[in-house]
């Protein structure tokens, strides 16, 4: 069986981030970074303006008007939202295709990662300043350990893994630990940090099914993304909605029942809108 020591050195061949988001990266981490610095760095990247345009015009960004500058784009979106995107674009071809090994189908992963980082884009327009732009970027790749870990659960692990939550009360993510030692969320966590995302957004990948610690407001908005993209329904797989809730988390971002509820509607209508949007571009 695989460990997480040879999954580790799995990751760290993992391609690294295009240069363009490896730079985005540290622009958007530096608090005095200047927002031209950005503009220069998309401009020379035409994929990256074409994505950044879209968005930027698109139902999603609130737009009123047309921007056809790069730099009005990042001004209307921050930095935070532009490295989310540039980033959803090296990963997204990876999370379309299907992960049996998790029950998914076809779009699952992406739609699950897209709907958790909606939720973090609501939890920071309704709370800012309280929650740093990067929990963008943790909530849409709180998930990607599953890329990698999939590779290695073959059947037997899977059943394995079934059994124990069929007949025990372990979630799925802890019947993950209980078999191999360790889950996809300590991968995904390697994975951050082998794109040098920093430790913020690694701690939130690895403690997005955790409950009880209180790690700070990056943590605790990939944790309620995560059940507000579980609770629509997007990319349930063979976990479900078999997951343990902390109800502090909401506490501490000063969610309530009725918020949370409102949430999920507007996720639900935002993620049509961003199919919509990209079946007009495919």
């Amino acid at each position: 069986m695989i460990t997480l020591e040879e999954l580790t050195r799995e990751v760290e061949e993992i391609a690294p981030l295009p240069a363009a988001a490896a730079k985005l990266v540290s622009i958007a981490s530096d608090e005095d970074a200047d927002v031209n610095d950005a503009v220069t760095l998309i401009r020379f990247d035409q994929a990256l303006t074409a994505s950044i345009l879209r968005y930027a015009n698109s139902p999603m960004a609130g737009s009123r008007y047309k921007v056809h500058r790069v730099k009005d784009a990042v001004v209307r979106l921050g930095l935070g939202r532009i490295l989310e995107i540039a980033i959803a674009a090296h990963v997204q071809g990876a999370m379309r295709r299907p992960l049996p090994q998790y029950g998914l189908i076809e779009e699952d992963l992406w739609r699950h990662a897209v709907a958790s980082a909606l939720t973090a884009d609501i939890l920071l327009r309704d709370r800012a300043p309280n929650i740093p732009g990067l929990a963008f970027t943790a909530a849409l790749l709180h998930d990607i350990g599953k890329l990698v870990l999939a590779h290695h659960l073959d059947v037997t692990i899977q059943e394995t893994i079934q059994k124990l939550t069929g007949e025990s009360s372990l979630t799925h993510y802890r019947a993950e630990s209980e078999v191999l030692g360790f889950t996809h969320a300590s991968v995904g966590a390697r994975v951050a940090l082998r794109w040098d995302l920093g430790d913020e957004i690694a701690q939130a990948i690895e403690a997005h099914h955790e409950t009880g610690d209180d790690l700070g407001p990056v943590t605790d908005t990939v944790r309620v993304s995560n059940l507000v993209a579980k609770t629509i329904g997007a990319g349930l797989g063979f976990e479900g909605l078999n997951l343990a809730a902390d109800a502090g988390v909401c506490e501490r971002l000063g969610i309530s029942q009725e918020q949370f509820e409102g949430m999920c509607a507007e996720v639900v209508l935002l993620l049509g809108d961003i199919e919509q949007l990209n079946s007009a571009a495919a």
